[in-house]
């Protein structure tokens, strides 16, 4: 009696608003009311069994009656399976859940803010199923196809793992179509960033995983990553991969790597890949471009004893070309940044 007393209160409270807020009622409109105050009353006290009565006849009568149903029938199902420790009755629920997400796209589009949360409610329910794996991944590509630079960045990863577990589980994805949904990542990376989004936390975890489902080493690098890069010689994210492969994968005398650093450095100036773009320049025997860049590092150090050690480069350079007054010259300049470099002494 007092569950129905209450359910009475809240659909008198309720009547002289449904009506003006958007609410499309059915024909039956005196009792689709009521069902609305008896589920949400339910919804309210957290009796999440009792809702699924009255909201099970909205769906069925009233199923464009308002988006709230389906927002709330979401919350309930998904509170349900939450609880619920029968496997068969959970796998119920967390299949009603997903329904009423596409419902909730029928009725009132929506679709790619939808088609987000249902992927990431997918994700919660079935990463571990590896009977699952398929249909996750399937709906994986279509949210990410449909969102693009929309896809909610949380799910940038959460589709690399789908990715990783599936080819582990089954073998049948490729190299090649998870490169084609990587690139796919990556570009809404790079369109979210310049939008002024932060995702620095996924991309990087997005780089990660790429290297636990395909083998990223310096063939990878040449045949996979130069390409794109003479294609986009402007593109600083891809740059930035291609350094952090290139250096994962022990490829640096790639020229790949040597293009790629000089873009980072043009754009984000950092002591080390001067000194580094400096040494392999240096070894490539273009000793004007390992001089420019040395030069930039030593602007850039932090402390004289980073100083004295691109000197000191700078002066073995000078005498490997026979060059010695200029050797000297530099490697003075290391000693009187760091008096304790006894090789640059040496080398004098």
């Amino acid at each position: 009696m007092r569950f129905f007393l209450s359910a009475f209160l809240v659909f008198v409270c309720l009547a002289g608003t449904l009506a003006q807020n958007g609410f499309k009622w059915p024909q039956d409109e005196a009792t689709a009311k009521e069902k609305v105050a008896l589920y949400s009353d339910a919804l309210k006290a957290k009796q999440y069994a009792d809702a699924i009565e009255p909201l099970q006849w909205l769906f069925d009568n009233a199923p464009d009656l308002n988006a709230s149903i389906y927002i709330n029938g979401i919350k309930i199902y998904e509170a349900l399976e939450k609880a619920e420790t029968d496997k068969v009755k959970k796998a119920e629920y967390q299949l009603k859940a997903l329904k009423l997400y596409d419902d909730r796209i029928k009725y009132f589009n929506g679709q790619i803010n939808v088609l987000n949360r249902k992927s990431f409610a997918a994700y919660k329910f079935y990463k571990k199923d590896k009977s699952k794996y398929e249909e996750l991944y399937a709906l994986f590509k279509t949210t990410v196809e449909k969102s693009g630079a929309k896809l909610n960045k949380n799910l940038l990863g959460a589709h690399m793992d789908v990715m990783r577990r599936y080819k582990a589980a089954f073998k049948t994805l490729s190299d090649e179509e998870v490169l084609d949904q990587y690139d796919k990542l990556t570009n809404i990376i790079s369109l979210k960033r310049k939008a002024g989004e932060d995702v620095k936390k996924q991309e990087d975890l997005v780089n990660k995983l790429l290297t636990d489902i395909v083998t990223v080493d310096c063939d990878f690098v040449k045949n996979n990553m130069a390409p794109k890069l003479e294609a986009n010689p402007e593109d600083l994210g891809l740059a930035k991969k291609i350094m952090g492969f290139a250096l994962a994968g022990g490829c640096i005398d790639l020229p790949v790597f040597l293009d790629a650093a000089k873009i980072v450095q043009a754009n984000e100036p950092d002591f080390g890949i001067a000194k580094v773009i400096g040494i392999r320049s240096a070894a490539n025997n273009d000793f004007e471009t390992a001089m420019e860049y040395f030069n930039q590092a030593v602007d850039l150090a932090g402390d004289n004893s980073k100083k004295a050690d691109v000197y000191y480069e700078m002066a073995s350079q000078y005498s490997k070309r026979g060059q010695k007054s200029n050797a000297r010259k530099y490697a003075r300049q290391a000693v009187c940044a760091d008096p304790s470099m006894s090789i640059a002494y040496t080398l004098i």
